[in-house]
């Protein structure tokens, strides 16, 4: 008998087989709780898709959010006090002489000579 057992009599100790059953028997539910078995695919499917889409809506209202915060940071500043504009004397009128040379260049030498 063990000695945490109540000594009950006619109640009989296991013996080595039924106790080496109930260990093996233990065990084996043991490890299929542990690992159990794949053959079915799990419910959750997630949705790719979902996801991407709400990071993207996520980002997209960040950013728009930092670029109304810039524009009114720009737009409460004081304008910086205008510079007159430079005047730039007006271009030259084109030379009268930009043509004369082509109309006094002979025929023969614009197309090269006849052979």
């Amino acid at each position: 008998m063990h000695p945490g057992s109540p000594a009950v009599p006619g109640v009989s100790e296991p013996g080595p087989r039924e106790l080496c059953a109930f260990v093996s028997g233990a065990s084996a539910h043991m490890l299929r709780a542990l690992q159990p078995r794949h053959t079915r695919p799990s419910k959750r499917r997630p949705n790719h898709r979902r996801f991407l889409h709400n990071q993207i809506c996520r980002e997209f209202a960040k950013i728009e959010a930092a670029t109304q915060h810039l524009a009114l940071t720009i737009l409460s500043q004081k304008a910086p006090a205008q510079r007159p504009q430079l005047q730039r004397p007006p271009p030259p009128p084109p030379s009268p002489f930009l043509g004369v040379a082509c109309a006094e260049a002979p025929m023969e030498v614009l197309h090269g000579s006849p052979s």
